[in-house]
């Protein structure tokens, strides 16, 4: 009895770490896209600014949300297909709600840098984090 319940909470603890940190293969190829095209338009010479709000973390969990309402605020041509891609991620992640509210001004060069930052962040968490099973785990898997 002792040692099903043992597998059971194990089995339980497993299946909540590995859905924790599954980031869907559409998501996965959407944030490789953002990557591709933010590289895309940093060689280019995009000139101007827009509007960011101020965090406390770098790659809050809106900030997707947000670079998408700074970008196609300012109306350049080049950026359409980043906010396209901005706009499909937040839709899968159910981050379409966000203000920017207080914000302040940067350049469109410094907003790619961060867009590029927090994809990067976000591509290592999933790669890094992928959920290994632990040998106790799979001894005890095996051994029921």
């Amino acid at each position: 009895m002792e040692k099903k319940l043992i597998y059971t909470l194990r089995l339980i603890m497993f299946c909540t770490i590995l859905y924790a940190v599954h980031i869907p293969p559409s998501q996965l190829h959407l944030l490789r896209k953002i990557e591709e095209t933010v590289d895309n338009l940093s060689a280019q010479s995009l000139v101007g600014s827009v509007t960011t709000k101020r965090s406390r973390r770098v790659c809050a969990a809106n900030f997707f949300c947000l670079a998408e309402k700074s970008l196609s605020a300012v109306h350049i041509p080049q950026l359409g297909k980043l906010c396209s891609l901005l706009d499909r991620y937040n839709n899968q992640t159910g981050q379409t709600t966000c203000e920017l509210k207080d914000g302040y001004s940067i350049s469109i060069q410094e907003m790619l840098g961060k867009i590029r930052n927090c994809t990067v962040k976000a591509l290592n968490n999933h790669t890094q984090e992928s959920p290994r099973v632990q040998p106790s785990l799979r001894t005890s898997l095996s051994n029921n």
